[in-house]
């Protein structure tokens, strides 16, 4: 984040015709949790995971099963860059974005959040 502020501004200052935009989609809708099916043999995960593990794995997975689908995603970034928006952020994120940036003014640990 911290990296494309700078380059928004930088850019702004000295390649006004160049923009810049940051895309905070939350969980989308990807089949990325079964990524193992590309690699190769050689670089298959071994071994066996542990309950928090296989729990975090389950919980991910079922998280992206609901997430957004990757063309509502899409059309927040292409409309975005249309109207040369920074900040790409779905209506469903802002709540948590508020709270995580009420924890940071505050000065207090991280709040649970309730999905």
């Amino acid at each position: 984040m911290a990296l494309s502020e700078s380059m928004f501004k930088e850019f702004a200052l000295t390649a006004p015709n160049i923009g810049v935009s940051v895309l905070c989609p939350g969980l989308i809708n990807t089949s990325i949790m079964s990524s193992a099916r590309n690699r190769q043999n050689d670089y298959m995960e071994k071994g066996s995971f542990g309950e928090m593990a296989l729990r975090f794995r389950a919980n991910l997975t079922a998280g992206l099963a609901a997430g957004w689908p990757p063309s509502v995603v899409a059309e927040t970034v292409f409309e975005g860059i249309r109207d040369s928006k920074f900040y790409l952020i779905p209506a469903q994120n802002k709540d948590g974005i508020k709270l995580r940036m009420e924890d940071i003014v505050a000065e207090r640990n991280p709040s649970p959040r309730v999905v």
